[in-house]
């Protein structure tokens, strides 16, 4: 028993809402809301197994939604509760653009190292533009959106996240490693290019593997250097893989 889809909690993150996009009270009756729901189940003992929410909002707001909402289940005594972020995708209304890729990978990225244990992109079907963000609801074949979610897979079959920390405001970095192979995702949402470096990591023969507004998720030549300074663009999603 789980429930009950809350439909987002923008009021508390100083907005987000892309209905209401200049308005960051939009939507304080929810919080409202799930005050009142939560109250209701502790006092009346109402068996919940998870709670599922929704965000439509840039990857910055949803992982401080996020964030916000283990606070409260901590609060009211529901700390290990399962969160399942049942329909999220930022920008929705960019579908097809490397911005809109980014977006999705910083969510990824976000939500990995936050508190939501289930999250589920809406949805994949390819006919309801916008809310369609893989696939193109003319051609059917996969789109910019589609792109994060592979990278993400990359790492994700590699079996054990690793430590993995940008220090650059909107530049999310996630690594992962089955000990013999070893990955790294990151995407620039700082509005601007950024110079790199890296501490701790041999990117001798690596592939570079790069999500712009041109390539979707193609082999491009290597970018930096252990070390070294490396150039990140706007909006650049980008997966390297190496061994050793």
């Amino acid at each position: 028993f789980g429930g009950y889809a809350a439909c987002g909690f923008y009021a508390e993150v100083g907005g987000g809402d892309p209905w209401n996009p200049d308005n960051p009270e939009a939507g304080r009756h929810l919080i409202d809301y799930f005050h009142a729901f939560m109250k209701f189940i502790k006092e009346k003992g109402s068996p919940i197994d998870f709670f599922s929410w929704h965000s439509y909002a840039p990857a910055d707001k949803t992982l401080a939604m996020d964030a916000w909402l283990h606070e409260q289940l901590v609060s009211y005594g529901y700390g290990d509760l399962e969160t399942h972020l049942n329909e999220w995708d930022p920008y929705h209304w960019e579908l097809g653009t490397a911005h809109h890729a980014a977006e999705i990978a910083a969510t990824l990225i976000g939500l990995q190292k936050g508190h939501t244990d289930a999250a589920f992109i809406y949805d994949m079907r390819t006919t309801n533009a916008p809310f369609c963000p893989l696939f193109s609801p003319i051609t059917h074949k996969p789109i910019h959106g589609y792109y994060p979610l592979v990278a993400f897979n990359a790492l994700y079959r590699l079996g054990m996240q690793v430590v993995c920390e940008s220090d650059t405001e909107g530049v999310y970095a996630l690594a992962a490693s089955n000990g013999k192979k070893h990955a790294m995702m990151f995407s620039n949402l700082s509005g601007k290019r950024q110079p790199l470096s890296f501490e701790g990591v041999d990117f001798t023969g690596a592939r570079f593997y790069v999500i712009d507004n041109e390539r979707l998720l193609s082999w491009t030549p290597r970018i930096c250097v252990a070390n070294g300074a490396c150039a990140l663009e706007p909006n650049d999603v980008y997966l390297v893989e190496w061994e050793g």
